[in-house]
C-alpha cells in the first residue's frame, strides 16, 4: 500500500528482526536536501483526531486512495509526549 500511497517514493521494506528498533524517515526531497525523522516513542501514542474512517481490508491501491483523499489532524495521547527530532543533513 505505501508504494501506491507514494509511487515517485523509493521504499525499502525489510523484516523488523533486520531493522534497529528506533523508528526514523529518511527523505530526499526533490530540491537535493535530505531530511530525517526521528520518532523515537513509536506510533502506539499517536491518535488521528475526530472519526476519520478507513477500511484496511480494502486492497492496497483502494486504500492508498482513500488516504490520499482523506484529511484529519494527529494527537498524541496526553501523557505519552515525546520530542520528534526534524533534521536536515
Amino acid at each position: 500500500m505505501l508504494q501506491s500511497l507514494l509511487p515517485e517514493a523509493e521504499i525499502d521494506m525489510r523484516a523488523s528482526g533486520e531493522l534497529p528498533h528506533a523508528r526514523s524517515y529518511a527523505l530526499a526531497l526533490g530540491d537535493g536536501r535530505k531530511v530525517t525523522i526521528l520518532l523515537d516513542q513509536g506510533f502506539g501514542a499517536w491518535r488521528a483526531q475526530g472519526a476519520p474512517r478507513h477500511d484496511f481490508r480494502a486492497d492496497p491501491d483502494k486504500q492508498a486512495q482513500s488516504l490520499r483523499k482523506l484529511s484529519f489532524l494527529v494527537g498524541v495521547v496526553r501523557g505519552s509526549e515525546a520530542p520528534i527530532v526534524v533534521q536536515e543533513e
